[in-house]
């Protein structure tokens, strides 16, 4: 756990936009050296989720507790003793209150207190006994018990803050110092920013925003509202920015409760204040709203990373945590900023997959790409997977393999680039396109080329095939690295499908994937390119295949196949011995060497074809003259 909490805070420093699960979740992605963060903030869920504990009345004649673990409210009934210390919540949600709540609450003020808990209070109560005004019972008793912890205050709407405010102070937001976060409900933060007697509420949220915090960070601010009313909001928020004269920084989470989102992101420049104005779109019902110093980003880390190298003080003031090296950014990590999506292409296992534009920095040009968009609401195991793909194929660099940009993710939605494929996948193009047996044998030549440099690099790609290959400009190349495996070999996944047209014997039998075995799926592929991305098998069942094959059954070359080609295939790629079958490199270089004759058999073949072709049409012409 101290692994977490240490690299959750140094982070947290750096990117202050991002809470802790997410923002781990995401450097858990972006490559391998995070790996051990994944299963640190999902397995660990319970100790950092935002609404941690909860106070309320069910069903019955006492007040109970409840503690959120995995999604589910465990409940408790209401201690009558202090927690123990080592109990830590990041939030606190109250919904009834009476005396036993008030002793409660203030027995384990140690914990409320604690240097580094996230403290969150919920004011959206609505019953007190005794009848006693309930927001007269807030101030009284409940507010001096967090006053000068409050970090994360909730409450919905601009009623509950104006009562906090006449019965306590009417600065109440900026009177406390550790303030960074608000859930608002339906206010909204005025473009007038006032806390005085006369101010409104939403006045006052907009001053509070726009007071600097004492710690430095920035504000965040989390707002629910309606689609008709945000034009007119969003206009005068936009003036206020473009008039300020000091800057501050904030991000504001607007929930839209009717869909959809206003899909309208802007970046606008203060130039007085040398800050902007973004706008995001993150999903269907919600957009990010933030405003920030225009050097924030490469500039701001390498700063913040330089000073605590060169003094060697702690980055983190409850612990002693001193950086040691900085890591730089690498080539394949790519900011969202350089990415512009286009139109959706199709969709893909945990998402869609888009036309954009890369502005690739190493050549300062444009480059059209392919973006796979991971879909917010896919799994952890979805999400590993997607990753592997990013991983593997940044090994990989061949004409004859889906060339890989990077992966982007400094916020959602995750993106992997890739070469954009002028012809798409190449089953679909063998379909639609009809191509000589010589272009045909050079898209084996290039598929073998792809693959043998996958496996040069200590990769297996366990799922080759037509469709996980493209087509642009005249070549193949080897694509779809989501069931990759960097390694000598790989068990076939329990209650995974698998491509059993394509298995080799020995991956049916020992459920094992090898080099081997993607030599016998490429004998499958080859098979795929010579007959126009027919189904291999395509009269049997699923069921009826594995049978078949393991007593030594295989697939028929069609006639325009060059037979040599047809015979090495079947002789040395398809043998039931692996090994005995052929490495890729071994099929690549008997490629090579019989080329020139492969060609010319091709050649040689067409034109018997057409010869004969030319004989039967004389004949059926000259019968016809015969029999009138």
């Amino acid at each position: 756990m101290n692994r977490r909490w240490m690299c959750g805070d140094i982070w947290l420093n750096i990117l202050p936009f991002f809470d802790r699960a997410e923002l781990g979740l995401n450097l858990a992605l972006l490559s391998d050296r995070y790996d051990a963060l994944v299963d640190t903030h999902f397995n660990g869920r319970e100790f950092t989720l935002r609404r941690a504990i909860e106070i309320r009345k069910d069903n019955g004649p006492k007040p109970k507790v409840f503690v959120l673990i995995d999604d589910e409210l465990v409940e408790f009934p209401l201690p009558d003793r202090p927690l123990p210390n080592k109990i830590r919540f990041d939030n606190l949600k109250i919904e009834y209150i009476d005396h036993s709540v008030i002793e409660f609450l203030r027995s384990n003020k140690q914990i409320w207190d604690r240097s580094g808990t996230n403290l969150g209070f919920n004011v959206n109560t609505n019953e007190i006994e005794d009848d006693q005004p309930i927001w007269d019972v807030l101030a009284r008793e409940i507010w001096p018990v967090f006053a000068t912890n409050i970090r994360h205050l909730c409450f919905s709407n601009g009623d509950h803050l104006d009562n906090l405010r006449r019965r306590t102070s009417l600065t109440i937001l900026t009177d406390l110092d550790h303030l960074n976060a608000i859930h608002s409900g339906a206010l909204l933060p005025d473009e007038i920013a006032d806390d005085g007697l006369n101010a409104t509420a939403g006045e006052v949220l907009s001053k509070w925003l726009h007071t600097p915090s004492k710690d430095g960070q920035p504000k965040r601010l989390h707002c629910v509202h309606y689609y008709d009313e945000y034009f007119e909001w969003i206009n005068s928020f936009k003036k206020a920015f473009l008039s300020a004269t000091t800057s501050v920084s904030y991000s504001i989470q607007l929930y839209f409760r009717v869909k959809p989102t206003p899909n309208e992101p802007f970046e606008l420049v203060n130039k007085s204040t040398q800050e902007k104005l973004t706008l995001w779109k993150k999903s269907e019902d919600n957009c990010l709203l933030k405003r920030c110093p225009i050097i924030v980003g490469e500039t701001a880390i390498r700063r913040f990373i330089e000073t605590h190298l060169s003094k060697r003080d702690t980055v983190v003031d409850q612990r002693k945590v001193i950086l040691l090296k900085g890591v730089g950014r690498q080539k394949w990590e790519l900011a969202h900023s350089t990415i512009t999506q286009g139109a959706e292409l199709g969709k893909g296992a945990f998402g869609v997959v888009k036309r954009g534009v890369f502005r690739d920095p190493t050549i300062g040009q444009p480059v059209q790409v392919a973006i796979k968009e991971v879909s917010q609401t896919s799994t952890k195991a979805q999400i590993k997977e997607f990753m592997n793909e990013a991983r593997i194929m940044r090994h990989l660099e061949h004409k004859n393999v889906i060339k890989f940009y990077g992966v982007a993710v400094g916020r959602e939605p995750l993106m992997v680039l890739m070469e954009l494929a002028s012809d798409g996948s190449l089953d679909t193009y063998l379909k639609k396109t009809k191509r000589s047996p010589r272009s045909k044998l050079f898209m084996c030549y290039g598929a073998a080329a792809g693959l043998d440099h996958v496996h040069s690099k200590g990769i297996l790609h366990c799922d080759i095939a037509a469709r996980n290959c493209l087509f642009s400009e005249n070549t193949v190349k080897v694509a779809d690295f989501g069931l990759a495996f960097k390694g000598p070999s790989k068990p076939v996944e329990t209650g995974k499908p698998v491509p059993i047209r394509w298995l080799s014997p020995e991956t049916m039998r020992e459920r094992t994937f090898t080099p081997k075995s993607d030599t016998w799926a490429y004998g499958v592929l080859c098979w795929e390119i010579f007959s126009n991305a027919q189904q291999p098998y395509q009269f049997m069942s699923n069921n009826d295949v594995a049978p078949m094959v393991l007593r030594g059954t295989r697939l028929r070359f069609p006639n325009v196949t060059p037979p040599p080609f047809a015979e090495f295939i079947r002789a040395n790629v398809w043998t039931a011995d692996d090994v005995r079958r052929y490495s890729m490199r071994d099929v690549l270089a008997w490629i090579e060497q019989h080329i020139d004759e492969l060609i010319d058999d091709t050649t040689a073949s067409r034109h018997d074809t057409t010869t004969a072709t030319t004989t039967r049409n004389r004949g059926s012409r000259q019968g016809s003259r015969t029999g009138s």
